[in-house]
């Protein structure tokens, strides 16, 4: 009931009420934990258990848990049940310790050991690995989220210090084949201490079977204390080959760093071996840093637009390995902006323009020797919550303002407001009611949020580059029909 609640803790356990179908409403408030909440929830695949916020409001879920001693850090949310959507919920770590020895951690992830788990629409920020996916995981989905300013700084030692790399990526997975499929779509995954998407074999654990698609990538790496900027996307194995991997329709921003030349990285393995099988890479824009494409039997490549930085220490911006006896690569339709040099190299020697075609590339691709001029908008609309969609500007001209057209979010009439991913938690940066057509987008002075235990936030990436969701402001929902049965604790009661 209202005035007894159920604890989080126990509604998320074996012995809550919830059964297949039913939805838990989480009420507003800080949900606080040194070891992280367990969800040992069972629905079916076609009729999961949903875990909510109630009525937009916003519930936290915090672990405090630092380990700076070597030992496994504390997942904020281990999803250990199955077929349970967790829906918009924040998940965070409060505690300001981010330096650490190398194997240490930070808690406060998601770690999705269960079947047919989902996340959507979750804001997930300041924790470790934000999300984990395990080979033990099948069919999972990560829609919608917001993942930022999360991770930790190595150093060697405490007592000598020294310099070590950031770690904590925004999303970091694997699955083996016939296992089903993980869906990463539509997230904005930004400002981590490590990688924003890692898709990572080791031994048991492989990588096959994955849609990473639609999501906004930028700036991760920018919290470390290192003089470089990290992989936006990156599958690489340290053992078993990787396959079906479609990234399709993601846009990354990344600076350029000249000793940092690379933002997407696919198939690199530690000694060159196994080769890997089956690779699709559409509809993309990768700007910023560069490109490379490792081992590969079956490669398609089209529909993208690469803007590359100056070249690093190899000489080029983006390298192709092949694999002898592979399958003819299709690789056509691209637009590539290079300020002064060729596209890509083939293994390890750069090949101009004309010579990339007379080898079966691109043969109706486009290769600009300048950056950009004009303006790209990007409208994804949410596909769990209507009226919500995230946009994605690349403002050429750097305009302090843009004007982007969201009729296929919001209707005429609506109240909606724009918020700035960069502060999601910070208030809206436009407003009103819709009119119809396009609304106004500041692209300059734009506020950045500062991750816990760090004195500044990272540098914002206006005018050039930003992104946004869009939401509309909603009336109150009508009481979900479970109350009684399962109710939202408040403000003041039981699990807070």
């Amino acid at each position: 009931t209202r005035s007894d609640p159920l604890s989080l803790s126990k509604a998320l356990s074996a012995a809550s009420p919830a059964r297949p179908g039913d939805t838990i409403w989480v009420r507003g408030g800080t949900y606080q934990t040194t070891n992280g909440f367990v969800s040992s929830l069972a629905g079916t695949s076609n009729n999961p258990i949903i875990v909510r916020n109630y009525n937009h409001e916003r519930a936290i879920l915090d672990t405090t848990w630092v380990d700076p001693l070597n030992a496994s850090a504390a997942n904020g949310l281990d999803w250990e049940g199955s077929y349970t959507w967790f829906w918009g919920l924040e998940i965070m770590n409060s505690n300001t310790n981010r330096m650490m020895v190398r194997s240490g951690g930070i808690g406060g992830n998601v770690s999705l050991p269960g079947a047919g788990a989902k996340l959507i629409n979750c804001i997930i920020h300041d924790t470790g690995n934000p999300i984990f996916l395990s080979w033990q995981s099948t069919n999972c989905e990560v829609t919608g989220c917001v993942i930022y300013n999360s991770g930790w700084q190595g150093i060697t030692n405490f007592t000598v210090g020294g310099p070590d790399r950031g770690h904590g990526h925004g999303y970091y997975a694997q699955n083996n084949p016939g296992t089903g499929l993980k869906v990463f779509r539509d997230n904005m995954v930004f400002n981590q201490f490590g990688y924003g998407v890692q898709l990572y074999s080791s031994g048991a654990a492989e990588v096959a079977g994955f849609d990473i698609r639609g999501n906004t990538i930028f700036g991760n790496g920018s919290l470390t204390s290192e003089p470089s900027h990290y992989w936006a996307i990156i599958a690489d194995s340290g053992g078993p080959p990787l396959d079906q991997i479609n990234i399709q329709e993601n846009m990354t921003w990344n600076t350029y760093i000249p000793s940092d030349n690379t933002t997407v990285l696919l198939g690199a393995n530690l000694d060159g071996s196994p080769t890997n099988a089956s690779l699709s890479v559409i509809g993309n824009y990768f700007v910023g840093g560069g490109l490379d494409i490792y081992w590969w039997t079956n490669i398609t490549f089209t529909s993208n637009t690469t803007v590359l930085g100056f070249p690093g220490p190899s000489g080029y911006t983006g390298e192709i390995l092949t694999v002898p006896g592979a399958n003819p690569y299709v690789i056509d339709y691209n637009h590539y902006y290079f300020p002064t040099w060729p596209p890509m190299a083939t293994n390890g020697i750069p090949v101009a323009w004309s010579d990339w075609q007379g080898m079966g590339y691109d043969t109706h691709g486009i290769d600009t020797l300048a950056n950009p001029t004009n303006f790209w908008a990007f409208v994804r609309v949410n596909p769990y919550e209507t009226n919500r969609a995230n946009i994605t500007v690349y403002n050429w001209q750097t305009n302090d303002n843009v004007s982007v057209n969201v009729s296929n979010v919001l209707s005429v009439g609506m109240a909606y407001q724009v918020k700035n991913v960069q502060d999601y938690l910070g208030p809206a940066v436009a407003s009103g009611t819709y009119n119809g057509g396009l609304i106004s987008l500041p692209m300059t002075n734009l506020a950045v949020a500062t991750p816990i235990g760090l004195p500044y936030p990272p540098a914002p990436t206006g005018p050039t580059f930003n992104a946004f969701v869009v939401l509309p402001v909603v009336s109150p929902p009508p009481p979900p029909k479970n109350l009684s049965a399962v109710a939202p604790p408040s403000a003041k009661g039981a699990g807070l």
